[in-house]
């Protein structure tokens, strides 16, 4: 059942699927910092890292089609490959996998932005942690994370919240002009 928190060594996240809405996740997110702080009373000083990570998946058949052709069509991102890539030696055409990232120096948080591009299955009967059946999706993740100087202070709430709110608002933007086309009507009614 969703939500998930998780904490263990090192590491604690606030976990959504389905149904998510912002709200829904910030309130989790600074209820999980309150209970840190609470079990730590006073010996809790700093975070190391504070990521917010959009992770998402789309059906697509990459065995088949074309995955240079979805990155342009379903998420308005184009890559070109040189004339001779793959070749006159490959099998096929069309690349059979995709795994690219792009990161970014942010100003408002004070963080790295990164877009993660690749394929990869998905199943949604998982046995034993073995998926079932799994279908090729193509995933697209957006992260922001501060570190270090810039992560935001665990103690001051106000701080902490208005971190969270600025990093949403990148990867809400990220994510609307990725799929701005035909997987807008299919996203844009889930929330965000």
């Amino acid at each position: 059942k969703w939500p998930v928190l998780q904490l263990g060594p090192g590491i604690a996240s606030v976990n959504f699927t389905q149904p998510y809405s912002w709200d829904s996740f910030k309130t989790e997110a600074l209820y999980l910092r309150s209970k840190l702080l609470e079990a730590y009373s006073g010996k809790f000083q700093q975070l190391d890292v504070v990521t917010l990570r959009y992770l998402n998946a789309e059906p697509f058949d990459f065995a088949e089609n074309d995955i240079l052709e979805f990155l342009q069509s379903g998420l308005n991102t184009t890559l070109i490959l040189p004339k001779y890539v793959p070749g006159e030696f490959a099998s096929k055409a069309i690349p059979t996998s995709l795994s690219l990232r792009a990161t970014f120096d942010l100003s408002l948080p004070k963080a790295t932005g990164a877009l993660t591009v690749a394929t990869g299955a998905r199943s949604l009967t998982p046995t034993l942690g073995v998926p079932e059946n799994p279908t090729n999706v193509m995933i697209w993740q957006l992260e922001v994370a501060s570190g270090g100087a810039d992560v935001p202070d665990i103690q001051n709430e106000h701080r902490f919240s208005g971190w969270l709110d600025q990093a949403h608002s990148t990867v809400h933007e990220w994510f609307f002009s990725l799929i701005q086309g035909k997987l807008y009507d299919k996203y844009s009614s889930k929330g965000g």
